[in-house]
């Protein structure tokens, strides 16, 4: 049984328009980097994403098995880059916790 690991993504954009370009990004089915893709392995508890869109800006709520998923942080964050994108991890079973794109708490 994998350690579970809480996931917190929140993207601020300047304007509505800019943020519907990057949740419609994550939304696609075709688009191998969603949350709901598997092409990085990933595996998300019970396969599920909250989420919560504001005018400028969304906030995604998911665990996912052993640690955070480094590889969709890095797409998102090369893919959009003037968006700013905060993702919080924390595995309680571990006591690791941190930002991705950060130094863990541990280190």
């Amino acid at each position: 049984m994998p350690n579970w690991c809480e996931n917190v993504v929140r993207v601020h954009a300047d304007t509505a328009e800019e943020l519907e370009m990057f949740t419609s990004h994550v939304a696609s089915k075709d688009n191998p980097f969603s949350f709901t893709g598997h092409a990085f392995s990933v595996e998300l508890r019970g396969g599920e994403v909250s989420f919560e869109i504001d005018d400028t800006v969304a906030e995604y709520n998911f665990d996912t098995a052993w640690g955070p998923p480094e590889e969709f942080y890095n797409h998102f964050v090369k893919t959009f880059p003037y968006h700013q994108i905060n993702w919080y991890y924390h595995e309680p079973n571990t006591l690791m916790a941190g930002y991705l794109g950060e130094k863990s708490t541990n280190d």
